[in-house]
């Protein structure tokens, strides 16, 4: 495809383009650029936000599953703070006790006192 600027002359010389030729297609080319540069912006940014969308969703989804999973735990199963550096870390009462029905027994009592305070 031919240009202006490549337009031959009646003696058959080609001429050198003019400078507003030379601006016109240097403008028109930044435009081209930078219209490319805002779709490209435009896909990576809509990347990003699906991914952080993705993760986000990711994370509160465990953090519901956490809270169903502790509200869930039979309460003899869950951990009883340590009260003395003697008692072994991280043992339940079931495990201290016995079975759950001692320990049903023994917090059905001290209900019972507790009341009657």
């Amino acid at each position: 495809m031919r240009s202006e600027s490549d337009v031959a002359t009646s003696w058959g010389e080609r001429r050198a383009p003019r400078l507003g030729e030379l601006l016109h297609r240097l403008v028109s080319e930044i435009g081209e650029l930078i219209d490319q540069r805002i779709t490209l912006l435009r896909l990576e940014l809509k990347e990003q936000v699906s991914t952080a969308v993705r993760d986000l969703v990711l994370v509160l989804l465990g953090a519901v599953l956490a809270t169903l999973g502790m509200l869930r735990a039979p309460r003899h199963a869950r951990r009883r703070p340590s009260a003395g550096a003697s008692e072994p870390a991280g043992e339940t009462l079931e495990e201290e006790r016995g079975s759950s029905s001692t320990v049903d027994a023994e917090t059905s009592r001290r209900d019972e006192k507790n009341t009657q305070r």
